[in-house]
């Protein structure tokens, strides 16, 4: 096996193990268009920010959040090849996160659209700084108790939103259900959602983290 310490950059495959500060990255697969891999890990990494970086001929071609104990990852853009992909893990403070530039209009309004399968979001930003974020997720699935589930999660939701100043629907059709919500952050007064962000987070955040969880996002 082969261990990759702190900055030791190493090819990827499916007997690397990777060993980072108190994180354990192994059960590498890699194909020209996803990876995935297992971590071992005695802390939360919801909220660290702790990144898979790949990199091929000596350049950087992916920075993957590490949020989970089992992480899938697609490229936006496939690879040429799996040879030679290197990989190491590095903590990344928010002062560190490259600079984004966002198209706005001449009142500082812009939008930036993150998409990945059946996941939608879109962030409403004022002078590069977060004012609101829409949502929209469609489901099926042929085993009625998963689609049961997943949509009492998201029912549950819709709750949670609406009692707090936002605005969420669920509607079913022969197709599944789709749910959409529409947030003011300057209003609202529940508890943030997986991949909401809080009132003036900055625009170069919400673009480098949503990327790195393998949304595509213009």
């Amino acid at each position: 096996k082969t261990t990759i310490k702190v900055d030791e950059h190493k090819v990827i495959n499916n007997k690397t193990i990777i060993e980072f500060s108190n994180l354990t990255l192994n059960n590498f697969k890699l194909t020209t268009k996803n990876i995935t891999f297992n971590v071992i890990s005695n802390v939360s990494l919801e909220n660290v920010n702790y990144y898979l970086i790949l990199e091929k001929d000596d350049k950087e071609i992916e920075y993957i959040k590490i949020f989970n104990k089992n992480n899938s990852y697609t490229f936006i853009n496939e690879l040429d090849s799996t040879i030679e992909v290197k990989g190491y893990v590095k903590f990344i403070k928010e002062n560190e996160y490259p600079s984004f530039t966002l198209s706005s209009d001449e009142s500082g309004l812009g939008s930036l659209i993150c998409r990945k399968e059946n996941f939608y979001y879109e962030y409403t930003f004022n002078k590069n700084l977060l004012i609101k974020v829409k949502e929209k997720f469609s489901y099926n699935s042929d085993n009625l108790d998963e689609y049961y589930k997943e949509y009492q999660n998201y029912n549950n939701k819709v709750t949670l939103i609406n009692s707090n100043n936002g605005i969420s629907t669920i509607v079913e059709s022969v197709d599944g259900f789709t749910f959409d919500s529409d947030i003011d952050l300057n209003t609202y007064t529940g508890s943030l959602e997986k991949n909401y962000y809080s009132l003036n987070t900055k625009s170069n955040k919400i673009n480098f983290e949503m990327k790195a969880k393998g949304y595509d996002c213009k």
